[in-house]
């Protein structure tokens, strides 16, 4: 749920514009209220907002100083401007720092809304391009990954060797992995492993414990049990039947 503060020393308007935001975002908004930019900016030092609507001629803290803290204590957060005033100095004061929507009293219900909506639009479209330029990012660390353990599954390599090599945080590149995937780091490993074993059990001149230290396995019962996990045969099994 998205938070929303509307600042006004005003009571009926204070309620009126929550009342307009609750009919009209059922269950989409948690609305918080204040009487003055001080109080404001009390309740913000304890909750984090998505969006700030607020009067310009207010007691104690007038609404262009109460704009300037915001962007000075919180830094970038929608904020919808409410005023009696219809004069520009306010309306170029509010978009020097970087209010976008500046409505005169009385409020029009429908103006209000469809500003709401198209705040909420352009949030969401960013957070969608925020979201798809991570997803990209993930997808070229994923294929480092994938492409450092297809030219060094034989060795004696581990997630701490990999997450190191891409330059992840080892909890993180773990998650990415798995989602990635659809492994954890161990099975993918083993998988790797077996696949480039199934190759070599072709050729008879090797054993099988050969084959298991070629794939990066000193154990051969470790080699077999994995072979088995991934085939539902042992490797000697395989190679009859291949």
């Amino acid at each position: 749920m998205k938070k929303i503060l509307i600042v006004d020393d005003e009571k009926f308007i204070r309620n009126g514009i929550s009342a307009i935001i609750s009919n009209n975002f059922p269950e989409f908004f948690q609305v918080e209220l204040a009487k003055n930019g001080q109080e404001a900016l009390e309740i913000m030092k304890k909750i984090e907002f998505d969006l700030v609507i607020t009067d310009i001629n207010m007691p104690f803290i007038n609404g262009i100083d109460f704009i300037k803290e915001i962007r000075q204590i919180f830094g970038e957060l929608d904020i919808i401007v409410i005023s009696g005033y219809d004069e520009f100095e306010y309306a170029r004061q509010c978009m020097k720092y970087g209010v976008k929507n500046y409505l005169l009293k009385p409020i029009n219900d429908k103006e209000l809304v469809e500003i709401v909506k198209e705040t909420i639009k352009s949030n969401n479209e960013v957070i969608s391009e925020i979201n798809e330029d991570e997803k990209k990012l993930e997808y070229v660390y994923i294929e480092k990954a994938k492409d450092y353990i297809e030219k060094n599954y034989y060795k004696d390599i581990n997630m701490a060797v990999v997450s190191n090599y891409v330059s992840l945080n080892y909890s993180y590149f773990s998650s990415i992995f798995n989602r990635d995937t659809g492994m954890n780091f161990s099975d993918y490993l083993n998988f790797v492993r077996v696949e480039k074993a199934k190759v070599l059990l072709k050729n008879i001149d090797y054993k099988i414990h050969e084959v298991s230290e070629m794939v990066g396995y000193k154990n051969p019962k470790h080699f077999t049990k994995n072979f088995k996990k991934f085939t539902k045969l042992t490797p000697v099994e395989y190679r009859i039947l291949k």
